[in-house]
C-alpha cells in the first residue's frame, strides 16, 4: 500500500512539473488591453484569456510599462509572454509568436490642427520626406514591417519616449513633435476625453499600409507544446 501511494505522489508530483505555465506580461492600452480586477479583457486581451482557460494553461498577469516587455523576452529567463506586439524580423529572431489575436485598422496620422503645412500633404511618402518636421514615436515600438522599412528608407528624423499615447497626444498638442501614427481603433477613443482634443486630429493619408496584426509574442522558453495549444483555441 505504501508503495502505491508513493508511486501515486511521484506521478501527480511530474504532472504538476509538466503542467504548462507562464507568466503574462501586459501594458494597459484602451481598446487592445484593459485591466479588469485581476484579469484583462479588450480587443486583443480578451481572445487571449479565452484561449488559455480553454487551452487549460495556467498562467500569472503581470502589468509592467511596455518598454520592459522586449527586454523580458529576449533575456530570455523564464517562460514568459507579452501581449499585443506586432511581428517583424529582428523580434522573430529572439521570440516566438501564436497566431494573431487581432488585426489592426489602417494608422491614422495624429496631428495638430493649426499645423497648416501638414494638413497640405496627401500621401504617406510626401510625409515621411519632409525633413522639418519630425515624428513622434515610442521607444522600441514596432509600426509593422512596411512602415518600419518606409521609416529607414526615408530615415525620418524622430523623437522617441517611453510614454503611453495619452502622454503622447499631449506632446504632440506642445508642439513636442510635428505628428505621430496611431491605430484608428485607439484614435477614436482617446480623442473623446484628451483635454487636448480640440487642438488635435486624426488624418487618413493615401499609401498608409494595413494595418498589422497584434500577437502574443513570447519567451524562448515558452515550450513549443503551450504555443500549440495557445493557436489551436485562437479563432
Amino acid at each position: 500500500m505504501g508503495k502505491i501511494l508513493l508511486l501515486l505522489a511521484l506521478l501527480i508530483s511530474a504532472h504538476a512539473r509538466a503542467a504548462p505555465s507562464l507568466e503574462i506580461i501586459f501594458e494597459e492600452r484602451i481598446p487592445y488591453v484593459s485591466e479588469q480586477g485581476e484579469s484583462i479583457s479588450g480587443i486583443v486581451a480578451t481572445p487571449l484569456i479565452n484561449a488559455l482557460q480553454a487551452a487549460k494553461i495556467t498562467y500569472s498577469l503581470q502589468s509592467k510599462p511596455s518598454n520592459r516587455h522586449l527586454h523580458e523576452i529576449q533575456a530570455n529567463l523564464t517562460p514568459l509572454c507579452a501581449v499585443g506586439w506586432f511581428k517583424n524580423p529582428q523580434r522573430e529572431a529572439f521570440a516566438k509568436f501564436t497566431r494573431p489575436l487581432y488585426h489592426d485598422k489602417p494608422m491614422g496620422v495624429l496631428v495638430r490642427r493649426d499645423d497648416t503645412a501638414i494638413h497640405q500633404i496627401k500621401d504617406l511618402d510626401t510625409l515621411l520626406q519632409q525633413q522639418g518636421m519630425k515624428l513622434l514615436s515610442k521607444a522600441s515600438y514596432s509600426y509593422g514591417s512596411v512602415l518600419d522599412a518606409k521609416l529607414a528608407q526615408y530615415q525620418v528624423k524622430r523623437h522617441d519616449v517611453s510614454v503611453d499615447n495619452v502622454t503622447s497626444l499631449t506632446l504632440i498638442a506642445k508642439k513636442r513633435g510635428d505628428y505621430l501614427f496611431i491605430s484608428q481603433e485607439e484614435a477614436a477613443l482617446l480623442l473623446v476625453e484628451h483635454p487636448e482634443r480640440e487642438q488635435l486630429e486624426v488624418l487618413e493619408i493615401a499609401g498608409m499600409p494595413e494595418g498589422s496584426s497584434r500577437y502574443l509574442i513570447c519567451s524562448q522558453m515558452v515550450d513549443d507544446e503551450v504555443i500549440a495549444a495557445l493557436n489551436a483555441q485562437i479563432p
